[in-house]
Formats: structure tokens, sequence, C-alpha cells
């Protein structure tokens, strides 16, 4: 398995294609950043405060990409009457490449009272804490407005 270094450093995002910078909330201080590589995505996210920088990272293998787009928008977002997933299923996974891939829904995406999405690489470590898996929290709001699209566009 292909390991990474957080992009944070020009060297470090210069062997990535810059996709897109995403504010992750309207504080202005909390960011997702989109790289692709050539079989994963790479989500750099960091929050600016007034002493540090806060960050971490998510890599996807772009072979996950139609799964998660699917299961978001014909099962999460469907009623179980139109072909949804359960009522009480709240969590998907799948394996790609040898990484698990998990998605579950969240009624606090990282800002408080959003819903949104949690997605977790089972197989690679956090860069905060080594003992759990890299995680992402997302709004609804930033699924539909970016990161729907991009999944498009790489589907193309």
């Amino acid at each position: 398995m292909k390991q990474f270094s957080l992009v944070n450093t020009e060297k470090e995002r210069l062997k990535y294609k810059h996709v897109k910078l995403i504010p992750q909330n309207k504080s202005g201080n909390d960011f997702f950043d989109l790289y692709l590589s050539k079989e994963h995505i790479i989500i750099y996210i960091y929050s600016i405060n007034k002493l540090d920088i806060l960050e971490n990272q998510i890599e996807i293998p772009i072979d996950a990409v139609e799964w998660l787009e699917n299961t978001i928008v014909n099962g999460f977002w469907k009623k179980p009457t139109d072909g949804g997933l359960p009522k009480n299923q709240h969590a998907v996974s799948k394996v790609f490449k040898n990484e698990e891939i998990l998605i579950s829904r969240s009624s606090n995406a990282g800002t408080y009272e959003k819903g949104g999405f949690n997605i977790r690489n089972k197989a690679r470590s956090s860069y905060i804490l080594s003992s759990r898996p890299q995680s992402i929290q997302i709004t609804d709001d930033v699924v539909k407005l970016h990161l729907l699209k991009f999944f498009r566009e790489i589907l193309l």
C-alpha cells in the first residue's frame, strides 16, 4: 500500500494534482484541500487558530469514488421506500485494494447540528492519533456543493 505524507509543504503539494480548496464552514478558518494522485484522492484538512494549525488528512482509493457517490445519493439520501438504505442502517463499508472505506451518517458532521457524513479509511492510521483510522467529517452542504461534483468529474 502506497504511503503518503501530509501535503502541508510545497514539496509534498507538487507531487499531486491540486483540485480545489473548499471552506469547511463559515468560520473562514477550516478547510478541505483536495488533491489527486494516480490511485488516490487526498483530502488535506486543516484549521487555523490564533496559535496553531491543526492538520489531518485522509487518502481514499479512486476506485471507491463511484461507490461513495452512489452510497450517498442512492443510499443515505433516498428514503427506504424509494430504494435507499434501511431506516436503521447508519453505516456502510467496502474494501478497495485492501483498504476498507466506511461511510456513516453524522448529526454533527464537524459543525454543531449540521448533518453529514463521517468517511473513514480503516486501513490507514490518522496523522493525529496513530491508533485511530483516517477520518473526515463533512457536512451535507459541502458534499452537495463540492464533493459530489468532484466525484463526478473523476468518474468521467
